[in-house]
């Protein structure tokens, strides 16, 4: 039985809306994407009843599609979703097709699953800037049964978490997520003017019992014929339903839950439609209504006023600046409110500051990245103004999508494997080192120079080269060996892969500097790396690979197979970021038996166990042989200070601390049983959505008994 909250009335569910400016596979530049696409069938599950809304980007192209032309569900499964660059950050957006499945019924087609997508509000008017703009609104569902087996299905609550993408060409017809300066600045207005007719439809349905019609019939938008959701009746005699309906009601939301600058500015459009509203700074004014409710009977005091606001911060680095006219655009009046006047003195209106300021609370992504932009070093800038508000300050870790990154049933992976069953993840490194390092059996790309700088030399590779091919023609034949809960010592060196954006907060800059020393301390370590950014960092990078061509291959591009696969192959993950509100790639590596090396900032700190080096070592047969009688690495057998490490972590931003740190790993990885036992740690950790939708749970509890 799904949970219900205790402080609504009796099975009334949380009505959540939920809007962001990515929601994976729609539109995914970074983590929030995957967030947006992940966190709220989380909260579905714990009974929430949550909506999601974002913009129909351009880069969701349209075409028609018969049934007789449709990809079969197995071909798409295995092709691979278009990447296409994303504003300045140098990231990349997944680009899914629109199509049309059947005469009148769209369909999203997304890495091999299909989501129907049906229009429900044409036309809808949306004042700003001094013009009328126009938006329509499709909606289909994210998380569902329906989304490959019944495509054909109208999407509804029961069939996922229901979508509303709206669409405006002019704003969201380009094939960039981030570009533009008013793009999200009219996104938060046309979904706050969504957002005041559903309110304005339950106040006016207990008014009169109906929905009246709406202002003059000139110019009125047109409505959706054929047994579809009305949003406005043809004539005064007419009478429809709104859209978002369930049971005859309007579907208001108890709480909109904003995220990041994009969104940052919804509490403030909302006060700013209640005719008598009060916030934590004093701060008043007059209320205006959206355009489609101009000349209706409609309170102004009803819009907006009931509605609570969460504001999550999944990166405060990216802020929003907008001059005081931008505000004018949406309709704000600088000059009636307290918080914008004040904010307006430097020049600007900072959107993040205005979100925090105003939202009823304030989340961000791990517990210890909430801690550490309290402090001028992580702070942004903005440390004073969260201050004001850290009592209602809330770090709640970030999960990820475990149904869809598990290395048992990835089909991004030719080789899937378990905690149970290792093999596979030795065959997928076999795989990803053929790939990168080897043309075909025996060869070898790079031609090797002898090198006094302790890289690796001819002789070396060839070896090396030899035992790897031997290890995968024994492996390629009908019968797979099967390794059961352990991996085989492998002829294969230690492989460090990371995936990550080439920009600064990543920390990019202490690995092309670590990458000449790593190699002459561990010339037998194979290095991948997988990412675009800034290209002074990917010029340098490439210009490494020349001078290591044996030992380090960056691949400048983002695909996500080999990104999948990187995961896969590897033994240890890099992250050696600067700052990491949460980090994903950390959860992602862990769940494939990949050990992070990672710097202990963020989420970092909170997700990786770190392993501590013990004095105390029971010394094997082959040390106990050993000429030295020193013991390399601490113990067989977990001490019990490691009995839940999962991976290493380094304190101090520096070249040479990630150096020892990954010294550390690397000889903790000759001992093949600790090894064994500190990344299966990392693999049974659970990271899923569960832990983190019970906390925003109690949030949402928490800010409606209020």
């Amino acid at each position: 039985m799904e949970q219900y909250n205790q402080f609504m009335p009796k099975k009334e569910k949380i009505k959540i809306l939920f809007i962001s400016a990515e929601v994976a596979p729609f539109a995914k530049v970074g983590g929030l994407g995957d967030v947006a696409g992940a966190l709220p069938p989380a909260l579905r599950k714990s009974g929430v009843d949550i909506r999601i809304m974002m913009p129909l980007y351009g880069n969701i192209k349209k075409h028609s599609l018969n049934r007789s032309a449709a990809v079969s569900q197995r071909g798409l499964r295995r092709s691979l979703r278009a990447a296409v660059p994303c504003g300045d950050c140098g990231e990349t957006a997944t680009s899914p097709n629109l199509s049309f499945a059947r005469r009148g019924t769209k369909t999203i087609e997304c890495g091999g699953e299909k989501y129907p997508l049906k229009k429900i509000i044409e036309n809808l008017e949306v004042e700003f800037d001094g013009k009328m703009e126009s938006v329509n609104v499709y909606e289909t569902a994210l998380g569902g049964s329906n989304r490959s087996r019944t495509p054909l299905r109208s999407p509804t609550p029961s069939h996922g978490v229901p979508v509303y993408f709206i669409e405006n060409k002019k704003f969201f017809g380009g094939n960039k997520v981030y570009d533009g300066k008013d793009k999200f600045l009219f996104f938060s207005k046309a979904a706050a003017d969504i957002v005041a007719l559903l309110t304005y439809g339950e106040c006016q349905s207990s008014a009169h019992g109906k929905i009246p019609p709406s202002r003059n019939t000139a110019g009125r938008p047109p409505f959706i014929k054929g047994g579809e959701p009305v949003l406005y009746p043809l004539s005064s005699s007419d009478c429809g339903t709104l859209p978002f309906m369930k049971k005859g009601k309007p579907w208001k939301p108890d709480i909109i839950h904003c995220n990041d600058n994009h969104t940052a500015l919804m509490p403030v459009l909302l006060n700013s439609m209640s005719g008598n509203f009060a916030r934590r700074d004093g701060a008043s004014a007059k209320g205006r209504l959206p355009v489609p409710l101009a000349g209706t009977q409609c309170s102004v005091s009803t819009i907006g006023k009931k509605i609570k606001t969460v504001l999550t911060i999944h990166n405060l680095e990216f802020q929003g600046q907008f001059s005081p006219k931008d505000m004018e655009k949406a309709k704000l009046s600088v000059k009636k409110n307290k918080t914008l006047a004040k904010d307006s003195k430097d020049g600007d209106i900072n959107k993040m500051v205005q979100g925090i300021l105003s939202a009823d609370a304030v989340t961000t992504v791990s517990p210890t990245y909430a801690k550490e932009i309290l402090t001028k070093e992580y702070g942004e800038g903005l440390e004073n103004i969260l201050k004001m508000r850290k009592k209602d300050l809330y770090g709640i870790l970030n999960g990820i999508d475990t149904e869809k990154f598990n290395p048992e049933t990835d089909p991004f992976i030719q080789y899937n494997y378990s905690t149970k069953d290792l093999a596979g993840k030795i065959k997928c490194k076999e795989e990803l080192i053929g790939e990168c390092f080897w043309v075909d059996e025996g060869s070898i790309v790079p031609v090797f120079e002898e090198r006094k700088n302790g890289a690796v030399e001819p002789c070396m590779l060839r070896e090396f080269s030899e035992s790897f091919q031997k290890t995968r023609n024994a492996s390629s034949g009908s019968t797979v060996p099967q390794i059961a809960g352990t991996i085989e010592p492998s002829p294969l060196p230690p492989l460090i892969g990371l995936v990550s954006r080439l920009t600064p907060q990543k920390g990019i800059d202490l690995v092309i500097k670590a990458i000449p020393k790593l190699f002459k301390t561990h010339p037998e370590t194979l290095f991948i790396l997988l990412g675009t950014g800034l290209p002074e960092y990917e010029k340098k990078l490439k210009e490494l690979e020349s001078k290591y061509p044996a030992n380090f291959r960056p691949l400048i591009s983002f695909d996500i197979k080999i990104a999948q696969l990187i995961y896969a192959a590897s033994d240890i993950f890099l992250m050696p970021s600067k700052f990491e509100p949460c980090g994903l790639g950390q959860l992602i590596a862990m769940r494939y038996g990949a050990v992070p090396v990672a710097r202990k900032t963020g989420g970092l700190a909170d997700t990786v166990e770190e392993y501590v080096e013990t004095r105390h070592c029971r010394v094997s047969k082959e040390i106990q042989s050993d000429k030295t009688g020193q013991c390399p690495v601490s113990t067989t057998k977990l001490h019990k200070k490691n009995r839940k490490s999962n991976g290493f972590l380094f304190k101090k931003y520096s070249s040479d601390a990630m150096l020892k740190c990954l010294d550390e790993a690397l000889k903790l990885y000759k001992n093949k049983k600790t090894w064994q036992k500190v990344m299966l740690n990392g693999m049974r950790r659970d990271s899923s959505w569960g832990n983190s939708a019970k906390s925003y749970l109690k949030i949402y509890q928490s800010i409606l008994k209020d």
